[in-house]
């Protein structure tokens, strides 16, 4: 089965002010375009099979939140039918729960 992708606002938001953080320093510009690329095929990688990464916490509702660890960013996601929903890219020192 192949899921879809649904990359919430807020996700998209946070990929964007990592990319515009690393790319402050003008010598680094085509090293943030890069890592954006990167960070964009993993979570497409997720509709062939979402179910690799652990569970990284679950929520009062029961919704199962998983996580994939790209160099020091992880994105959030959860399995919803036929969807993963990307809901956030965290950096790995950031201890959000929310």
């Amino acid at each position: 089965m192949k899921y879809n992708i649904v990359i919430s606002e807020d996700a998209y938001n946070d990929l964007e002010e990592i990319i515009r953080y690393i790319s402050s320093n003008s010598q680094y510009i085509e090293t943030a375009h890069k890592f954006k690329k990167k960070i964009i095929d993993s979570i497409f990688s997720l509709s062939i099979f979402p179910k690799r990464n652990r569970v990284y916490i679950i929520s009062e509702n029961n919704i199962k939140y998983r996580s994939l660890i790209i160099n020091s960013y992880r994105i959030i996601y959860y399995i919803e039918n036929s969807n993963v929903n990307i809901i956030g890219i965290i950096h790995t020192s950031q201890n959000n729960t929310n």
